[in-house]
């Protein structure tokens, strides 16, 4: 049985397109067991989670009261790429 993980590397922005720093992004639910793994997007808006096994999931991010949401498709083989608008 493999254990090999993988990543979810994102951007954050808002309605017109400008990054946002800050943006607390977690996990909220999918077809994989998931334990708290959460991050908080740079200056540039971007994120990292890491450790993701193979499978779906959801993807939440928020700052303030604007909050986005993301389904994502984790793969073996590489990161996958995922931006999520606040609205």
């Amino acid at each position: 049985m493999s254990s090999t993980t993988s990543s979810i590397v994102g951007r954050v922005i808002d309605a017109q397109g400008n990054p946002v720093a800050g943006a607390n992004v977690a996990i909220t639910g999918g077809s994989q067991p998931h334990k708290d793994i959460g991050a908080m997007t740079n200056s540039d808006g971007v994120f990292r989670l890491g450790g993701m096994r193979p499978g779906s999931y959801d993807v939440m991010a928020r700052k303030s009261t604007a909050t986005g949401y993301a389904q994502v498709e984790v793969s073996a083989a590489s990161p996958t790429d995922v931006e999520i608008t606040l609205g």
